[in-house]
């Protein structure tokens, strides 16, 4: 605050310099250093709330960082752990499969059969009429093979002679 006095006319000028605006009136000294004291608590308070929220943050980051890595290495071992018993039952299914395949195919599909009375196949022929049959069909959902194909055929005996 500046202040000037014009001799001529005793008047007093009083010039205000801008700056930062006050957040509360002075009254008196002791409100002074108590509102001081009260800012520099506040302020005191602050860095020791932020302190304990950086040191758990950096403590979370540490003990995240190595429960990354025990899980990264507790994974890689189970990897291994499983490609070691693959490679020792890989043997063993591929001679189970060898046998499955070798086997004949009334064998393979001797469980899925099942008796069909009054069974109606559809014939190309015209004119023809339906005969109702007994006999035995696959049925292919019981079958516990998943690479097995069967066909049925009927070829008529007399086109050959």
């Amino acid at each position: 605050m500046a202040t000037q006095m014009a001799s001529s006319d005793n008047i007093k000028h009083i010039t205000l310099e801008k700056g930062t605006k006050r957040t509360y009136i002075r009254k008196s000294n002791e409100k002074i250093t108590a509102l001081t004291d009260q800012r520099i608590k506040e302020e005191i308070k602050e860095e020791v709330n932020k302190e304990p929220t950086i040191r758990y943050k950096n403590n979370l980051r540490e003990l995240l960082g190595k429960h990354d890595e025990g899980t990264r290495l507790i994974r890689e071992q189970e990897e291994v752990e499983v490609k070691q018993l693959i490679g020792a039952l890989l043997p063993f299914v591929a001679k189970q499969m060898q046998e499955v395949i070798n086997q004949p195919i009334i064998e393979r599909v001797k469980y899925a059969m099942v008796d069909a009375v009054n069974y109606t196949k559809f014939e190309c022929n015209e004119g023809v009429k339906r005969q109702y049959k007994t006999r035995k069909i696959i049925d292919l959902s019981l079958i516990e093979e998943d690479d097995l194909c069967v066909i049925d055929f009927e070829i008529n005996k007399k086109t050959f002679k």
